[in-house]
């Protein structure tokens, strides 16, 4: 997107997309990995379990003239690689804007690690985060602070850990710090 290219953004976030896909349904045990049956597996395992809208969201075409599209797929990947790598489901935000809440950068992608969790801008560029701290991540996209921080600390809370509401909002405030969350 940076550099112009809209229809290379369109096929990479595609590609993001269906990769994030993946993951999900391995983190369901639905491990046939190949696009083939994809949306086979999909329908199987997750079908509208998280959100009617999000099985119609990573199927439809939605390329055009401006990047916005992209954007739009590339933090539905997001979504999919939170919900795999937290073995969290939640329902995301579809029709991402800052008049609600922060979103997240575009370019992070989320990978786990033997420590923890990165979020990953550029090869060298990165930040380490708990698994609570990218769950939050996930959910405040396009949510208000007190939605997100709401939302993170009932899930986080399922895990056995009883973090505060003002613990869980710091660190929604380093997230935006960080760059990890964007502000209009």
């Amino acid at each position: 997107i940076q550099s112009g290219d809209l229809a290379c953004a369109d096929y990479q976030a595609r590609e993001a997309v269906y990769r994030g896909a993946e993951a999900l349904l391995a983190s369901k045990d639905d491990l046939y990995v190949n696009t083939k049956w994809l949306w086979a597996k999909w329908n199987r395992t997750i079908g509208g379990s998280i959100s009617p809208a999000l099985g119609a969201a990573v199927r439809r075409p939605i390329f055009d003239e401006h990047p916005e599209p992209a954007h739009a797929l590339t933090w539905l990947a997001q979504d999919l690689l939170v919900m795999a790598l937290t073995e969290q489901s939640y329902v995301p935000v579809l029709e991402s804007t800052t008049e609600n809440g922060a979103v997240r950068d575009p370019y992070v992608v989320p990978i786990a690690t033997v420590e923890g969790m990165l979020a990953m801008r550029q090869v060298d560029e990165g930040v380490q985060l708990s698994r609570e701290g990218l769950l939050l991540w996930g959910i405040a996209h396009s949510r208000t602070k007190d939605d997100a921080v709401r939302a993170a600390t009932d899930r986080i809370h399922s895990w056995g850990q009883l973090p505060t509401y003002e613990e869980v909002a710091d660190y929604y405030d380093q997230l935006i710090n960080i760059g990890l969350l964007i502000q209009s």
